[in-house]
């Protein structure tokens, strides 16, 4: 997606919110923290291979780092937790934030908004307000971005992937797919 193109309002509020000044980007080669990402893809393509696509994007030039008792052999260190932890089964009348428990649960990596909400630093930036003044605590503005963007009756799939380096890093890549082709991306590593 080019600059000049506008992004739908659920997209653009994820990314105001994660990057914090629009149309910052995040910082380049950090691999800690978050990150969303919006697109439009063929529809029908396969997801497991985007959310890849998007899992090394987020890693970026770490993404072939390798610690000292590495070997090429080993394969991709970031490879070795990726996995599908969960997928929303049609019909699914669970809340975004249960789902992500279960998802937790069957992984045993914690993927609750606590964990993005103190990534974000969000309780320090009071003076954050560029969603309007129907916005006053940003706890709350995180979970109805994350709502709109993933929960939203026109998401038709979504996914929940396990990130990580097998060691101390450890994460989750969401994956929101609509069918004309949107997809929306929250990707979140810590340690």
């Amino acid at each position: 997606m080019t600059a000049s193109q506008s992004l739908p309002e659920y997209a653009q509020n994820l990314i105001n919110i994660i990057h914090r000044v629009p149309g910052q980007p995040p910082d380049r080669g950090r691999v800690l923290g978050v990150n969303a990402f919006y697109d439009k893809i063929e529809p029908g393509s396969d997801l497991d291979s985007v959310a890849l696509s998007y899992y090394q994007r987020f890693v970026g030039e770490k993404w072939h780092w390798q610690p000292h008792n590495w070997t090429p052999e080993d394969g991709i260190i970031w490879l070795e937790v990726w996995n599908l932890a969960y997928q929303r089964p049609p019909s699914c009348s669970l809340d975004l934030f249960d789902e992500l428990k279960y998802a937790s649960a069957l992984s045993d990596i914690e993927m609750g908004l606590d964990g993005l909400y103190n990534s974000l630093d969000l309780s320090y930036s009071r003076d954050y307000n560029s969603l309007g003044p129907s916005y006053s605590n940003d706890y709350d503005t995180l979970r109805d971005i994350l709502v709109a963007a993933f929960s939203a009756p026109e998401v038709t799939d979504f996914r929940v992937y396990d990130l990580g380096d097998g060691e101390v890093i450890e994460g989750f890549l969401a994956l929101g797919y609509r069918d004309n082709g949107e997809i929306i991306v929250l990707a979140y590593l810590n340690d």
